[in-house]
């Protein structure tokens, strides 16, 4: 007769994270790579992500946030910019949304008004839009590979005829400098202090001719003193200072595959760029590949990236549970890296089409739009476990596991201590056994009693709120 001895363990099931970077089957059961709509907070599973309508500000010190109203329900925003106005030293700032229809209109940040069309204003591509100083005047240049370029001087637009027709635009040492639609590898800078004048001579406009193996000029970011030019394959730094005849061109660096250009944002001290090998950081010297936990993105030209408070945001579309699809939509995540802890979580079964950070001396916030559902109004990431008004599914999933031993196991019973009502599941062999936990201030046991050989656990709720203590179960595992 063979001797069958067990052993019993206690297996702390969470919550240090997610991991990509270790196949699933290496993977402990303090990790996951599948967890949805979830945070980490010193090992305690919580709820702390989610989008709200969005919500301007009033003049500090007042604390009132007035939410901005839904456009017409035939109306689809398509992109969102940021205009920092201002009236007689006041601050007047705006936001300004591009429709699918081609139009513009506006709304206050610092007080409520509702939404006006900007007449005259009709750009049916691609926009960019960058904030210029122009006058004495705060000005908002909207740039288009599709049409000429035009700028925003309070509510009133004019077209600048001579211009050309611009991908991506910024401001640099008071020019405005631009990639150009039909000439990709060519670089335009306009006079200086004057981004209507782009006659070309040596005193006032001109461009640069980029002749190597590098691919399009994608996008143009002013940093740390110096221009810095992302194309397709590399990253060029423009020293531009007054006089034109003094720039001085270098290649910093390539090798990372393909750049894509809405993924790439300047975050503080540094620029974070997707490209075919992951996610980098970019100081004006080295570029260094980062945050390795991240999901492998599809479709990464769709993917659009955006900053605030220490995080870099990318809504992008990444392989998700069947719950988690949204029919129509391109980007159904926003994954979210935190610069200072390296950690990641994401907001999932959402259809983000554009991320703009706002700043005022009353508060900041992160606006979205929407490609399918609520695509006439503005969101904003928030910490509410909301999807505007329906609540989130948060999901965790751990790993499913033969704990490095390949026999048969009892799992006795799971201690669970949770603040909110969840429901708890056992896999075994792919049999799902589901229970539902109650809230309750102390740990509750949960008597299981099921065997496999290999084995996987889940949460699961559809409240707003979520926050569970690492779960224990007890296992007994036969070994002979």
């Amino acid at each position: 007769m063979n001797n069958i001895r067990v052993d019993r363990r206690r297996v702390k099931i969470g919550f240090e994270g997610i991991v990509n970077s270790v196949d699933e089957s290496l993977l402990d059961f303090a990790h996951t790579k599948r967890a949805y709509n979830v945070t980490f907070e010193k090992n305690m599973l919580t709820s702390a992500l989610g989008i709200d309508k969005a919500a301007g500000f009033l003049p500090y010190p007042d604390k009132t946030r007035h939410e901005f109203s839904a456009l017409a329900s035939s109306k689809h925003i398509k992109n969102v910019f940021y205009y920092m106005y201002n009236t007689a030293g006041t601050p007047d700032y705006r936001l300004v949304v591009h429709l699918k229809d081609g139009t513009f209109w506006h709304t206050k940040v610092m007080s409520s008004t509702g939404w006006s069309q900007i007449e005259d204003l009709l750009i049916s591509g691609n926009v960019e839009a960058v904030n210029y100083r122009f006058n004495g005047e705060d000005i908002l240049l909207l740039a288009t590979e599709d049409s000429k370029l035009y700028y925003l001087k309070g509510d009133t637009a004019y077209a600048c005829d001579d211009a050309p027709k611009f991908a991506s635009i910024t401001v640099h040492n008071e020019r405005v400098f631009g990639c150009v639609n039909g000439a990709k590898t060519r670089l335009w800078f306009s006079d200086d202090f004057d981004p209507t004048n782009w006659d070309v001579n040596a005193q006032d406009a001109g461009f640069i001719e980029f002749a190597d193996e590098c691919g399009n000029l994608i996008k143009v970011i002013s940093f740390l003193g110096y221009l810095y030019v992302f194309r397709d394959y590399g990253i060029f730094r423009l020293t531009a200072y007054g006089d034109q005849s003094t720039f001085v061109l270098k290649k910093v660096f390539i090798d990372t595959g393909r750049i894509y250009k809405n993924s790439i944002v300047l975050c503080g001290d540094k620029i974070i760029f997707l490209a075919d090998e992951g996610l980098f950081a970019f100081d004006g010297y080295e570029v260094v590949r980062i945050a390795k936990e991240f999901p492998v993105v599809n479709n990464k030209d769709e993917a659009v990236g955006a900053y605030l408070d220490k995080r870099y945001y990318l809504a992008c579309n990444i392989d998700v549970d069947d719950a988690f699809v949204v029919s129509g939509g391109t980007n159904n995540s926003v994954v979210i890296y935190d610069i200072f802890e390296k950690s990641i979580c994401m907001i999932s079964g959402v259809d983000i089409n554009s991320l703009r950070d706002v700043k005022t001396h009353s508060g900041s916030m992160l606006v979205c739009s929407f490609a399918t559902s609520n695509k006439n109004r503005l969101g904003m990431i928030s910490e509410s476990g909301k999807m505007l008004t329906t609540n989130l599914k948060k999901v965790y999933i751990s790993p499913v596991s033969d704990m490095g031993i390949q026999s048969a196991k009892t799992v006795r019973e799971i201690v669970v201590k949770t603040a909110y009502a969840v429901t708890l599941r056992v896999v075994l062999d792919g049999t799902t056994y589901e229970y539902s936990v109650s809230a309750k201030d102390s740990p509750q046991r949960i008597i299981v009693e099921k065997c496999g050989e290999r084995i996987g656990f889940s949460l699961e709720t559809t409240g707003q709120h979520l926050s569970v203590a690492p779960i224990v179960a007890v296992i007994d595992v036969m070994r002979r």
